[in-house]
């Protein structure tokens, strides 16, 4: 978190945020929501740990901070054992 810190931001980089209205498993993020979220500059790279539907991350984890890609590196891997 101390590596973090320095990162975090009032704005949101998600163009698609807020919803105007909760998704289909009655989750997602509305303008009431917003103020309670932690949004990070889009600088860090970290791996992530999540379930996913229909393209939505789920119970999504941080699970540290990398240094060995840049940004534009970085992809969506896919769990070929699913």
């Amino acid at each position: 978190m101390k590596q973090m810190h320095p990162l975090l931001t009032k704005q949101c980089s998600f163009a698609n945020l807020p919803s105007s209205k909760k998704g289909h498993f009655g989750e997602g993020v509305t303008a009431e929501d917003m103020p309670k979220l932690h949004w990070f500059k889009t600088r860090a790279r970290c791996p992530m740990q999540f379930h996913g539907n229909y393209g939505l991350l789920r119970h999504a984890t941080c699970l540290g901070l990398r240094e060995d890609k840049e940004a534009r590196e970085v992809i969506r891997e896919i769990d070929e054992r699913q």
